[in-house]
């Protein structure tokens, strides 16, 4: 439809100040699917073929459709489009930009719903499990935990050309009490408009059934797909939006299937006509790291890339396998927080980091509470020393789709109560529900939360008169630790110190924070220097890869064994300078640490008495 020459990159490379290798430049000019390695400039990539596409584009009535599994991506690719006068054309009709969520949301899900009645008030899985398991009876909720079923499965699935609800615990009607309850619940659901994401794809497919003309109406209105992140896009995602655009020849996939590691979340199935492919256009060459880390971590790629770089690596590299026991597994971020001090450049303004796999712990488990054992995996797990800050923080959520916008504020109202002796059951967002709803503050209160949601910009004459409206809601005085509290600041949140998970260290009056994160927390991020604390599911993870780690073996793992290495293979390719492991001393025999040693890996054995 639209063909991209060399010519045209060349004058994109003068526009944007970058520079395009033969690969990329085939990226640029074909449909095929791209693999590209961490660090490669992905979005960058897309934006750029975008903005290529976007200066030939003549159509009034069609667009491009660009798609993407989050919402941070998909804010990526936006603003990356609205810093060229091209990209900016891209953001308005005919053109779609959004996740796979809003896109079947919108062209599908929602028309379904208003063609058969069905009312829209809130698509929110959260929402939809607190209503269920609020009003379900005490026989029902005991029914489902001893027959270990899940209300979050209590949906409508596309099955037989027709909706049907599945209710949990039954494989058929039935005429039991809690059959009965749990469709009543859902009926009254329903009746309030409340349905799960996942829903919206089985509306979705039942919609393309009764009216078949929508793939060619969609297939000619989006003449070309773009699809980020493809390899986080599951098998329910990926079937659907094949359906659609089914042919379609100018339609391409970015991703990496060696960082696929959300499949496995809810059970999710991985999609199949990406991650099992095996002629993607593969790019190798990373401008994160140097070739000291490229070296260490490139046998944890799955598809065995050949990871490489431009970049110059370090005269004495650091990076430092810790050999740790029961005893000792606590020391090893503060180990590693003295050699950030030593190695990572003063003026570095990239985050520092230790991650594992597995946050929650469990019995007879290993996770990153063992190692740092105030570790929450709470999304909203913050703690600010200025309420504006909690509103900051709210606002640029990146799930903002959920109701973590609203708890992160709740969270700062919590530390206000402490400071003006409001008394609460405990310091909990479901402590201060209660206290709004029992003195009828709850629907003034949520006006108050969404009042400050709206500006893009907090002014301090505006915070100033939302402060005031907090101390009128609580009926409270303005003490000294309130007014300080309420504080008026310009600071960049990404600045400001959110002291849960955090380890501060300093040297010589240097200070380092390391910030505790697990592996899917930090997912598309790039460090300074990051810890990966060997956790355990099932098995021990790092135990088990590292023979890839050291030597590099033709067999590629399965089941367990290969999920750890996706994990792995993210958490040791965020850092830009260092990158550092802990692991067992029992798990690691001197012929591995040999090996490791020749490798390149630095080896401290934190369990002798003299380190």
């Amino acid at each position: 439809m639209i063909d991209i020459t060399d010519e045209d990159i060349d004058l994109l490379q003068q526009e944007m100040g970058l520079v395009f290798d033969d690969i990329r430049r085939e990226c640029l000019k074909s449909y095929r699917d791209v693999q590209a390695c961490p660090g490669s400039g992905k979005t960058t990539l897309v934006a750029a073929k975008l903005i290529l596409l976007a200066k030939k584009w003549t159509h009034n009535y069609q667009g491009i459709c660009v798609l993407s599994h989050t919402n941070v991506a998909k804010d990526e690719i936006t603003k990356r489009l609205q810093d060229h006068p091209y990209g900016t054309k891209l953001l308005r009709y005919p053109h779609f930009i959004g996740t796979i969520h809003s896109f079947i949301n919108t062209f599908l899900g929602i028309p379904y719903c208003r063609s058969t009645g069905l009312l829209i008030t809130k698509i929110d899985d959260n929402s939809c499990y607190k209503y269920i398991e609020s009003n379900i009876s005490p026989r029902t909720k005991y029914f489902i935990v001893q027959n270990h079923c899940k209300l979050s499965d209590l949906k409508y699935y596309y099955t037989d050309n027709q909706l049907t609800l599945f209710v949990p615990g039954f494989s058929k009607v039935s005429e039991s009490f809690s059959y009965k309850n749990l469709c009543e619940v859902k009926k009254k659901l329903l009746e309030l408009g409340y349905h799960f994401y996942s829903e919206m794809f089985e509306y979705g497919k039942a919609y393309l059934h009764s009216n078949p003309s929508i793939r060619n109406i969609l297939s000619k209105r989006f003449p070309i797909i773009i699809i980020d992140e493809m390899q986080d896009t599951n098998k329910q995602q990926d079937d659907l939006i094949n359906s659609i655009f089914t042919n379609q020849d100018n339609f391409q996939k970015f991703g990496d299937p060696d960082q696929a590691i959300y499949n496995s979340i809810n059970d999710n199935v991985p999609n199949e006509s990406y991650n099992t492919q095996t002629d993607l256009l593969t790019i190798e060459l990373s401008h994160r790291f140097s070739n000291d880390i490229a070296n260490l971590v490139t046998g944890l790629s799955y598809n065995q890339l050949s990871i490489n770089t431009n970049l110059s690596g370090q005269d004495n590299p650091q990076h430092t396998i810790y050999l740790v026991d029961e005893k000792t597994r606590n020391s090893v971020i503060d180990a590693f927080a003295r050699l950030c001090c030593e190695c990572i450049p003063k003026n570095n303004t990239l985050p520092i980091k230790a991650v594992g796999a597995v946050g929650k712990e469990k019995k007879d488990g290993l996770s990153i509470v063992h190692y740092f054992p105030s570790f929450t995996k709470e999304k909203c797990n913050i703690n600010f020393d200025q309420l504006i800050l909690y509103i900051q923080k709210a606002k640029q959520s990146k799930y903002s789709h959920t109701k973590e916008p609203y708890e992160i504020i709740m969270k700062g109202t919590i530390k206000f109560c402490e400071f003006s002796n409001i008394k609460l059951n405990q310091n909990s967002t479901s402590s201060l529900k209660s206290f709004l709803k029992q003195n009828n503050l709850i629907m003034r209160y949520n006006q108050w939360v969404l009042s400050l949601m709206k500006p893009p910009i907090i002014t301090k004459s505006f915070w100033q008169s939302k402060t005031m409206e907090l101390l009128s809601l609580f009926n409270v005085e303005l003490t000294t630790e309130v007014k300080e509290f309420f504080n008026y600041t310009e600071q960049d949140i990404d600045n400001a110190i959110n002291t849960s998970n955090i380890y501060s260290y300093t040297q010589s009056g240097k200070t380092i924070n390391i910030e505790i994160s697990t592996i899917h927390g930090v997912k598309g991020e790039t460090h300074a220097a990051t810890l990966v604390l060997e956790t355990k599911f099932h098995s021990f993870d790092i135990h088990k890869m590292i023979d890839y780690l050291l030597e590099s073996p033709e067999k590629r793992p399965s089941g367990n064994q290969k999920k750890f290495m996706k994990q792995l293979f993210v958490a040791t390719t965020r850092p830009k300078y260092l990158v550092c492991l802990a692991i067992d001393i029992s798990r690691l025999p001197s012929s591995k640490l040999k090996l490791a040693k020749t490798r390149g890996w630095k080896i401290v054995d934190l369990t002798r008495n003299d380190n």
